[in-house]
């Protein structure tokens, strides 16, 4: 029973600490979560996170993360109260050279877990 015990903790502190690059759900229970791809304008680049459910959470909440060459960078979170859906935006300023730019999403505060998604540019800023 102990040895379980500690397979299953082992289990989950590595889940925990997966890189960026490597995916988890996008979905739990009845919401998803959806990240865009990031955006340049006005020199900074512009990352949107949502989640979208299929009945109304009393505080859904949403963070978008700007992730720079796979560092997360800037994060923005938003609650919604008694909402469907949500969404908000991570900006960081652009720098000089050539940098993969990616937008994470992550959901929260809908039941047991969280929602996750990524996406990536496909060309250069």
């Amino acid at each position: 029973m102990l040895r379980r015990i500690g397979a299953v903790v082992a289990i989950a502190a590595v889940g925990a600490l997966l890189p960026v690059g490597v995916a988890s759900a996008d979905q739990t229970g009845d919401c998803r979560a959806s990240a865009s791809i990031p955006v340049y304008k006005g020199g900074r680049i512009h990352a949107t996170a949502s989640v979208n459910c299929n009945k109304a959470h009393a505080d859904l909440k949403v963070r978008a993360w700007v992730v720079r060459d796979g560092s997360l960078k800037t994060p923005a979170d938003k609650v919604c109260r008694g909402a469907r859906t949500c969404s908000v935006t991570a900006s960081e300023p652009n720098s000089a050279g050539n940098q993969k730019w990616c937008t994470v999403a992550r959901a929260f505060n809908f039941g047991p877990g969280y929602a996750r998604d990524e996406k990536c540019e496909y060309g250069d800023f």
